[in-house]
Parts: structure tokens; C-alpha cells; sequence
């Protein structure tokens, strides 16, 4: 009687049936989109939030004071501070307590340090001048995610995080069909976790195989 040949990476996860991304490494695609749904965000509540303020201001009588304490370079300056101190507070609130901002949650994923726990007050600041610095050298330091092996850009790098799937993504069934997979590249099949294959207790190995 012949034993059954089963796939090398039968029994890593059998009842994965597809395999399903929670916890994989997040890509840059969804990356991307959670990071600029958070700069939209961000974007629309510092144009709105000083909009407000100067219409309570004037409310109660106060506008012409606070134009008269501040010429144009400080009114500058104190909007640069304010949109740095609430872009900080944004993502140190959601990372730390939900472990997601808003666009991260849109696109899937959640930010956590490498060791699994939750990102802190100083590692957001880290991770906010990573992005500066991924930024500086034409977004290569965001690109680097293509690269990595835990899909790492250098914000990443500087505060110890990463992003990981924080939903049930599933592969597309058809990529596992075997008129596809057989086009593959053998160098790309070695990195493919196959879901475990329909076995038939009523026959026997022989007929199985």
C-alpha cells in the first residue's frame, strides 16, 4: 500500500483552508492607502479645526485681540507647532489604544512593535521622523518595504515596528488552481503556503494518489 504524497507544508497549518493573511507582513499597496487616508484626515482637521477656533474667538469677542498679539511670522509659527503637535497626538492615540489609526483600519492592517506589544508615546515620535526620513532620498526609505524581510521601511527600522494584516485577507482561489501554479516560477511555488488537498477517507492511499 503507497503511502499519500502531501505538499511539504501540509501540516503547518491544516485547518487553514484557504490560508488567510492575519499576521503576515502588511505590503506597500496597503500601506500606501492607509497612509494617505491618514493624511487626508489629518489634512482636513487642520484646515478646519483653526477655522473653528477663529469663529469662537470672534463668537466672544477676542478675534481682533489675538490678530493684534501675533503678526504674520508668529501666526505662521504657531500654525506649523499646531499641525506637528496634532499630527503627533493623532497616531500616538490610535496606535497606542487601538493599534490602528483610521486609515490603517480602511486598509487592513495594524502597526505593532516587532516584539508584538503595542507602539508607545516614543516610538510613534520615532516612527513620525522615520517617515521624514524615508521621505528625504525620494520615498526610498518607504520603497525599502519591497525589499525587506519583515517589510520594514525606515520608519520602521528607527522605531521597531512593523505592520501586519489585522483582517481575514484571503487569496484568490483561482491563484491556487493548477493550470495557474503551473506557470509559475519555481523560485515563487517555494514561497506559496498551499492549502491542505481533499482527501477521500473511503479509498484507499493507492486510489488517493
Amino acid at each position: 500500500m503507497e503511502a499519500i504524497e502531501l505538499p511539504p507544508n501540509y501540516y503547518d497549518d491544516p485547518d487553514a483552508s484557504p490560508p488567510n493573511l492575519v499576521g503576515h507582513y502588511a505590503g506597500l499597496f496597503s500601506r500606501v492607502i492607509g497612509f494617505v487616508i491618514d493624511a487626508l484626515i489629518v489634512a482636513l482637521a487642520l484646515a478646519i479645526i483653526p477655522w473653528l477656533v477663529t469663529i469662537l474667538l470672534e463668537s466672544i469677542g477676542i478675534g481682533s485681540l489675538t490678530t493684534r498679539w501675533m503678526d504674520g511670522v508668529e501666526r505662521l509659527l504657531a500654525s506649523g507647532i499646531f499641525a506637528i503637535l496634532f499630527s503627533y497626538f493623532y497616531y500616538a492615540f490610535f496606535w497606542f489604544f487601538a493599534g490602528q489609526t483610521i486609515g490603517n483600519a480602511v486598509a487592513g492592517i495594524r502597526i505593532i512593535r516587532t516584539n508584538g506589544k503595542r507602539v508607545g508615546p516614543f516610538r510613534t515620535l520615532l516612527r513620525l521622523i522615520g517617515y521624514v526620513i524615508a521621505l528625504i532620498p525620494f520615498g526610498l526609505g518607504f520603497l525599502w518595504v519591497l525589499i525587506d524581510n519583515r517589510r520594514q521601511g525606515w520608519h520602521d527600522k528607527l522605531a521597531g515596528t512593523c505592520a501586519v494584516y489585522a483582517w481575514e485577507a484571503r487569496p484568490e482561489e483561482k491563484f491556487y488552481s493548477p493550470g495557474f501554479m503551473k506557470h509559475l516560477p519555481k523560485a515563487v511555488l517555494e514561497h506559496i503556503k498551499l492549502p491542505p488537498p481533499e482527501i477521500d477517507k473511503n479509498l484507499s492511499p493507492a486510489k488517493n494518489k
